[in-house]
């Protein structure tokens, strides 16, 4: 009897054992696990405002009949640098929207952009560059409104750092955006008559072309067969329109092997178009010379880089015409 006894409550016990390993594994299971988790990112907070409510025009650009506005957005930790950069936005959309680049507009109001920040410096007054050209392109009153907010950056459940977010609002006269269409075509077209002017090859490097057609429709098939008689660096630019610019090729050439460039013909506003080859027997930095706000003085920039580097160089431009169906 008492063996049985013994085997009794042995199994007893081995049962309940077995009974509450089951229940932790079941209850284990139907949790979520832990291994692998991540804190919920928390949003930053709005710390305070120029304004209790959002203005209207950080959404919906104003209109106003005889006037045209562009809004800027800048975000950095501090406030002035926040508008600095908002400034710097509202006038590269002024750009975009004239076709051009930031860097026309500020060559082409350089002698104002000076003259005021010598007026500027003399009342003890700091200004940029881009606060002086805003000021130009909207007669003088710089930035129709300002808004702006700061926020505290959350990451995870710490604090990070405060920043500013700003927006700008700038109007411009439709009389001077017609006249400052007017001065960038005119910057554009400077110097584009010399784009055909070949500077003679400074050895016998030299790059041959053949192109037979010289006249095309729109949509038909440009075919350009070229080759040099050493291996070396080519360039070809495709100088267009008012003075635009698009690179169609960049590499190497080995010697005496003709090479093909097609390409279809589209028209841009002027039917006269230069594409001009450039070779050295030295890499150039065409991106770097592209930078520059004139036609002629990509390639200006190209023969300095060629002559730093006393690089065998050489060029030579074609003229073709593309009209409309």
């Amino acid at each position: 009897m008492g063996l049985y006894n013994h085997l009794y409550n042995w199994k007893a016990c081995h049962y309940l054992f077995i009974f509450y390993f089951l229940l932790l594994f079941v209850v284990g299971c139907g949790r979520s696990p832990v291994i692998g988790t991540h804190p919920t990112l928390e949003k930053d907070t709005l710390l305070e405002a120029i304004a209790p409510v959002k203005p209207n025009w950080l959404t919906e650009t104003p209109e106003r009949p005889g006037y045209k506005c562009f809004v800027g957005k800048g975000e950095k930790m501090k406030e002035k640098e926040a508008e600095e950069e908002a400034i710097m936005n509202m006038l590269e959309r002024y750009a975009q929207f004239l076709g051009a680049d930031y860097r026309i507009l500020t060559q082409i109001h350089r002698e104002e952009i000076a003259q005021k920040s010598d007026i500027y410096q003399t009342r003890g007054i700091v200004k940029t560059d881009a606060e002086i050209l805003a000021g130009i392109i909207t007669a003088g009153s710089e930035i129709k409104k300002r808004y702006w907010e700061k926020w505290q950056k959350m990451s995870g459940k710490s604090i990070e750092y405060p920043y500013y977010k700003y927006w700008v609002l700038g109007e411009v006269e439709d009389s001077f955006i017609k006249e400052e269409r007017e001065r960038i075509k005119a910057i554009r077209l400077t110097g584009f008559d010399e784009l055909m002017q070949d500077i003679p090859p400074n050895s016998n490097l030299s790059v041959e072309i053949r192109e037979n057609k010289g006249k095309y429709k729109v949509g038909d098939e440009l075919v350009i067969r070229f080759w040099s008689n050493e291996s070396c660096y080519c360039y070809i630019l495709n100088f267009y329109g008012e003075g635009k610019v698009r690179k169609l090729y960049s590499d190497r050439l080995d010697k005496d092997i003709e090479n093909v460039l097609k390409a279809t013909a589209e028209y841009c506003g002027k039917p006269e178009e230069i594409i001009k080859f450039v070779v050295s027997n030295k890499s150039l930095d065409i991106d770097k010379a592209l930078n520059e706000v004139y036609p002629m003085s990509i390639i200006k920039n190209l023969r300095s880089q060629a002559k730093e580097l006393e690089a065998r160089y050489a060029e030579k431009s074609i003229l073709i015409f593309i009209v409309p169906k």
